[in-house]
């Protein structure tokens, strides 16, 4: 029998206002290197990743938000959580994230990831005017950010 982990993890849903129109902070995978209960290749997806024992919530957030994207963020309440499984040879994960609504403080994008990550093209403000939510964001993602959408609207 493989191995079984629960893991925690936090998603940051980050907008900002410029030039009258509203940009959504997103990385691109290129590939998954496991078999995933999502698909995920060549999809858009809201940055973040595993909370480390012992780290605070808020702290995880930033740190993830940072190494994936170059943006910081101030985390505020959390929006919605979805779960998924991820199997490797030896051992199953399952992954449930909270995500959580973020303010855009500042930083540039980056405009490279670290070559040894496989799974991420890139980090990009999206235009939510001209982007298809429904048909570039992985999966479960796009409930949260159309719930996301109709909060900062309101």
């Amino acid at each position: 029998m493989k191995k079984q982990n629960l893991y925690i993890a936090q998603k940051a849903v980050v907008f900002k206002k410029e030039n009258n129109k509203v940009y959504l902070l997103l990385i691109k995978y290129k590939e998954a290197p496991k078999k995933n209960t999502f698909k995920v290749e060549g999809k858009y997806g809201c940055p973040g990743g595993k909370i480390q024992f012992g780290e605070k919530l808020d702290e995880s957030l930033k740190r993830e938000c940072l190494e994936e994207t170059g943006i910081l963020i101030e985390p505020q309440d959390p929006i919605g959580i979805i779960s998924w499984q991820v199997e490797k040879e030896e051992e199953q994960n399952q992954i449930v994230a909270i995500f959580r609504l973020c303010l855009y403080k500042e930083g540039t994008l980056k405009n490279e990831v670290n070559e040894n990550d496989t799974k991420l093209e890139g980090s990009y403000w999206m235009d939510i005017s001209d982007f298809n939510i429904k048909n570039n964001l992985i999966g479960d993602e796009v409930a949260i950010i159309e719930k996301a959408l109709d909060k900062i609207k309101n």
